[in-house]
């Protein structure tokens, strides 16, 4: 995918580290390394989108998460994210730099790095 994308989390679609689900209450399943963000007050939707700062500005934590994806949905929805503790120095981050590193059983199976729009190295004028 060469462009962002956001979506919702909704509660029972959320597992802490270490859970264990279920293959079989999946289809077709994918994994994708994630970084989820809590925003500490709400946005309005708007156009043109919020400046980087501003998001920045109200985050209020930062994980590595995992993203479970099953075919079984047209759309290819998030079914489930399963998110890793709070990364307590996340506002210094280079979220370019960053890897997504998938284990099973202490194999690296996949391996991904940010993509240049998830944090761009020269600042953004404020829209």
């Amino acid at each position: 995918m060469g462009r962002p994308s956001a979506g919702g989390v909704v509660a029972q679609g959320l597992w802490p580290s270490g859970v264990a689900l279920r293959a079989g209450d999946f289809l077709h399943p994918g994994l994708a390394c994630e970084i989820a963000f809590r925003f500490g007050r709400d946005l309005a939707p708007r156009r043109p989108p919020y400046a980087l700062e501003v998001l920045r500005a109200v985050l209020d934590a930062c994980r590595v998460s995992i993203e479970i994806i099953d075919d079984r949905h047209e759309d290819l929805s998030q079914v489930h994210i399963i998110l890793g503790p709070p990364v307590g120095t996340w506002p210094d981050l280079d979220f370019a730099d960053l890897a997504g590193i998938i284990r099973c059983n202490g194999q690296e199976v996949s391996r991904g790095l940010a993509v240049s729009w998830a944090a761009p190295r020269t600042p953004q004028p404020a829209r």
